[in-house]
């Protein structure tokens, strides 16, 4: 189910302690969430602090289905988010895996295997990682330093509309590999490869490296976690995205407990007041 409530500003769980679902915070290393509103040429990472840059025209439009969005022209637009050091979480080499987590929607046509997330010096998420999307077949995969670690079957989503994606790389659990479009279990095939941790750049929408491959489309809420998220936690994520986000009600003051009462000793009481008024008249 695709989320088209908007969060605000004001209501926006920051921390694991502000959220509603504060389980969902584990292992989440970034989310750029760009539904809760334009910010300027940025694209926040409201976990991590990793900003991007949105680049050569690169904008904030409102969908009418899926709230405000980032929209690529498919030509030269993306959003960059500079080069990840080695050691920094987001090169996800000290987790069990990566869950990548996303709305996208992606028009027909353009390039081959376009790029959402793609940390890499090279093709196939050499040095790092990558997923990425044909638009022609409509496969999805995930690459992990130069091999594809997770592919689809074809027709796995639908173009011209909102999808959200999950694709889930275990390191050494084959078994737990997934890719969810919208619930439903896409997977194909999958391979192992070790996630180095390598310094590279990382942008959205295009290869750090070289030119080609650029997104036509949008991007919604974009979260990246350190591990290979249970199945029960991605249906929670694929039903609702920003569920991480929304904040706990607080209740302040003392809690007060009330005083046992004696209901048919109160009701008495109450009765026999009654009468008594009702004499005095």
């Amino acid at each position: 189910m695709i989320d088209t409530i908007p969060l605000t500003h004001g209501t926006i769980a920051r921390s694991r302690t502000e959220s509603a679902d504060p389980q969902l915070w584990n292992n989440l290393v970034s989310a750029w969430v760009p539904t809760l509103g334009p910010t300027g040429v940025e694209l926040i990472d409201i976990v991590g602090k990793t900003n991007g840059t949105l680049t050569n025209g690169a904008n904030y439009q409102m969908s009418p289905s899926n709230g405000m969005a980032v929209e690529l022209d498919g030509d030269d637009d993306y959003v960059d988010f500079g080069t990840i050091p080695s050691n920094h979480p987001l090169q996800l080499n000290t987790g069990s895996g990566i869950t990548v987590v996303y709305q996208s929607r992606q028009e027909t046509g353009g390039d081959i295997w376009q790029r959402v997330l793609d940390k890499s010096t090279a093709g196939g998420g050499a040095d790092g990682w990558a997923i990425y999307m044909y638009p022609t077949t409509l496969e999805i995969q995930m690459g992990v330093d130069g091999l594809a670690v997770l592919s689809t079957v074809t027709s796995a989503y639908a173009p011209n509309v909102w999808n959200t994606v999950a694709c889930c790389y275990s390191v050494n659990d084959s078994s737990i590999r997934r890719v969810w479009v919208n619930g439903v279990q896409k997977l194909s095939a999958s391979d192992t490869k070790a996630i180095p941790n390598v310094a590279t750049g990382l942008k959205l929408g295009t290869p750090p490296a070289g030119s080609g491959r650029e997104w036509e489309g949008g991007f919604g809420p974009v979260l990246v976690y350190n591990t290979c998220l249970d199945r029960s936690v991605v249906y929670r994520l694929t039903d609702d995205i920003l569920a991480p986000f929304r904040r706990r009600r607080i209740s302040y003051g003392k809690s007060i407990t009330a005083p046992a009462v004696d209901i048919p000793a109160l009701m008495l009481t109450i009765n026999n007041r009654i009468e008594n008024s009702l004499l005095q008249r």
